[in-house]
């Protein structure tokens, strides 16, 4: 047989599936010819490297299931984005009527005063006990409880935004 002639019977020979005539005269004429030798050589080294190639690249269905994940993924990001608006609104307005609150808080203090006065005397008549929680809270700073209505609402929107952002992982 020529080298053109084995060499046309080389990945056949690979694949052990030549006749068994043929295998033995591809056998024989390498063992005296280097450069079909070289050339089985090569053939081997591709289909190795072709086979490792099919391990490598994935199927359509793999390709398109990592598709579908990564949309889930997104789609759950765009999700925790719009869970996350509605505290964030809400945190905020709480804030400013808060800060509202303690931009008023004097004049409403100042305002209070009289009906604290009236409250106190009327408690009077109650006892003293009824009389001193009166003036205690009459004597509460308005600021004050501004300040903690502002902490409150601070306090609703991290937790709001905690739970938008934990929920939006998922």
């Amino acid at each position: 047989m020529t080298c053109r002639n084995i060499e046309e019977l080389l990945p056949a020979y690979l694949d052990d599936d030549l006749p068994p005539d043929d295998r033995a005269a591809v056998e024989r004429h390498l063992a005296s010819c280097a450069a079909c030798r070289l050339m089985l050589n090569e053939f081997a080294r591709l289909e190795g490297s072709l086979v490792s190639l099919r391990d490598t690249v994935p199927s359509p269905r793999a390709a398109l299931l990592r598709f579908d994940e990564r949309r889930g993924r997104s789609r759950a990001r765009a999700l925790g984005r719009v869970l996350l608006a509605p505290p964030a609104v809400a945190g905020f307005a709480m804030a400013a009527a808060g800060a509202a609150l303690v931009s008023r808080g004097r004049e409403m203090t100042t305002a209070l005063e009289p009906f604290a006065a009236a409250a106190s005397s009327r408690a009077a008549s109650l006892g003293s006990f009824f009389a001193s929680l009166v003036e205690a809270i009459a004597e509460v700073d308005f600021v004050l409880l501004s300040a903690i209505y502002g902490l409150c609402a601070l306090a609703v929107m991290l937790g709001g935004v905690r739970f938008a952002l934990k929920w939006g992982k998922r």
